[in-house]
């Protein structure tokens, strides 16, 4: 089941990125930080990958219940057990089809595990790799002051803010010919990155990759993560210094002057928190420091939010590998669902106890017998399920008068039993009822 519990996971991961997705656009326009909508849904990511885990339901023991009667002495009750009926028997096809799928992929969940470790194995060799990078990057270099601020000049790496126990800001040697403005904003920038602890949040999210490293949902939020990072940053900094026209000047110029690196010498994860923008950043930077501030905020979030409320729409038929495993195991075994009781006494109080034989299970729920510690009153009843698969449930009237049940079928050669009596006898296997006087 690990096979489909993936599947579900990058399901369930797509969508929560499409709902942070749509909530940045809501931040963005009331011109709010945008960095903790990506954190935030990385860690409802991960949430809903556990959520999503295929841990089978612990079945419940059998119990013996003991029931007084409604306050009529002849009644009929009509026991709930169709609450949710229509929904939940969809959710049951849904179950159905979903197990079908999961043992098409069931020859995937040996080779799967040994592909994980490897995986995780090699991205937890990169994370310590971006842990280390900042003292590898200025290994030889030496601490210089640029108006004021204590910065390592490299030949050409940066500018970046890197390290975590001691960050420091790297500045390559070409820097040092921008106008005094410039290299102001250049350094700004980068202080704002180490006093908002970057690199530590970009080492951070690396983590959740190298627990999942098949998560590609995963893998896209960081990366939309680390343009909120420069995104946030760029803000702070226009605050302080509001020239939008020469900062993105800035920008564009630190883009002409960066190298030309090939695939293969781009990292494949780093903690380095760079004022450099990737070349697929710089316009949505450029855009997010120019757009001018709409009047009508509320119109322009209205079709976010009813793709946010759509999304949420979505959450109670996501599929999940347990309820698709437990539908599964209930459809192999014989549950009868009673829909309705009848009881005819010539006084009160009276006395119905309900016991098991065998390894039959009785209880209080829509599909699984559930454990019951109380008395029970019949005009209270919810649904009684019980689970004759290997044993019987006996229903039986100890004072004078009797009872009448009828149910529905689940797993057993009869669709629906009925009888009345006494003493009435559930049978195993769900071949049939028989009651006795």
């Amino acid at each position: 089941m690990i096979a489909l519990w993936m599947a579900c996971s990058l399901l369930v991961g797509s969508l929560v990125a499409a709902a942070c997705l749509l909530l940045e656009r809501i931040v963005l326009a009331a011109r709010l930080p945008t960095r903790a909508v990506w954190v935030g849904g990385m860690g409802a990511m991960l949430v809903a990958t556990l959520w999503a885990a295929p841990i089978p339901p612990r079945p419940s023991a059998g119990v013996e219940i003991s029931a007084v009667a409604a306050s009529s002495p002849s009644a009929t009750v009509r026991v709930a057990s169709d609450f949710g009926g229509p929904a939940r028997r969809w959710m049951g096809q849904v179950n159905r089809r979903i197990s079908v799928v999961g043992e098409r992929l069931s020859g995937w969940d040996r080779p799967l595990p040994l592909a994980w470790a490897l995986l995780a194995a090699f991205f937890a060799g990169v994370v310590l790799h971006a842990a280390l990078e900042g003292r590898r990057l200025r290994r030889g270099l030496q601490v210089r002051r640029l108006a004021g601020t204590p910065v390592l000049l490299t030949q050409d790496v940066g500018p970046s803010a890197t390290g975590i126990v001691n960050p420091l800001i790297l500045v390559p040697h070409w820097a040092l010919d921008l106008d005094d403005e410039r290299l102001a904003l250049l350094l700004r920038h980068e202080r704002e990155h180490l006093a908002a602890r970057d690199p530590l949040l970009l080492l951070l999210t690396l983590i959740p990759i190298v627990l999942m490293p098949w998560h590609l949902p995963l893998w896209w939020m960081r990366k939309r993560l680390q343009l909120a990072v420069e995104v946030d940053c760029d803000r702070r900094v226009l605050r302080a210094h509001p020239d939008v026209r020469r900062y993105a000047e800035l920008l564009l110029h630190l883009v002409e002057r960066a190298p030309m690196l090939s695939r293969a010498s781009v990292p494949v994860a780093t903690a380095v928190a760079p004022l450099r923008p990737r070349p697929s950043h710089l316009a949505r930077r450029i855009t997010a420091m120019t757009e001018p501030q709409r009047p009508r905020l509320l119109l322009r979030t209205i079709p976010a939010m009813l793709g946010l409320v759509a999304l949420a729409a979505l959450l109670p038929i996501l599929p999940r590998p347990a309820d698709a495993a437990a539908q599964a195991a209930r459809d192999q075994r014989a549950i009868v669902r009673l829909t309705k009781v009848g009881v005819s006494v010539s006084s009160l109080p009276m006395d119905i106890v309900i016991y098991t034989t065998g390894a039959a299970r009785v209880g209080i729920g829509i599909d699984e017998p559930t454990l019951l510690t109380d008395t029970l009153r019949l005009d209270r009843l919810p649904a009684i399920t019980a689970d004759v698969t290997e044993g019987e449930v006996h229903v039986e009237i100890r004072s004078p008068g009797q009872i009448s049940l009828g149910g529905e079928v689940s797993g057993g050669p009869a669709r629906e039993v009925s009888a009345s009596g006494r003493h009435i006898v559930i049978m195993k296997g769900a071949v049939g009822i028989r009651g006795a006087l």
